[in-house]
């Protein structure tokens, strides 16, 4: 793969961190595997943005936040108390609306791309 012209960026972050926040992906055009510590990747061989499998690991993560709600109230109410778990808990909820706007946002800017800019 050529990497002429691209400016390297180093980021330190623990090695616990990298292995926790690591995604794998499989890219459908060339039946390829890469790993990736963001939310919003490229195709390291053409930089090609996958966006059906960005939309589909954003339904991914707001489904598991909703699935885990249970559990985190649970864990926070005895530690914290019940208003600090409700807090929480609405606060990750309310969260979960932005993550579906901004990932159908990001899917349909996508998919207009091939079609020029949107106006």
């Amino acid at each position: 793969m050529d990497d002429k012209g691209r400016v390297k960026q180093t980021h330190i972050i623990p090695e616990r961190a990298d292995e926790l926040m690591q995604l794998e992906i499989s890219y459908e055009k060339y039946s390829s595997r890469f790993a990736v510590t963001v939310s919003s990747y490229f195709c390291p061989e053409c930089g090609n943005n996958s966006v059906l499998q960005t939309f589909s690991d954003s339904l991914k993560k707001i489904k598991a936040k909703k699935d885990s709600i249970h559990i985190v109230r649970e864990a926070i109410e005895e530690t914290s108390g019940k208003d600090d778990a409700v807090i929480t808990c609405r606060s990750i909820l309310e969260s979960c609306l932005q993550d579906g706007d901004v990932a159908f946002q990001k899917y349909f800017d996508g998919m207009y791309e091939p079609f020029g800019k949107p106006p």
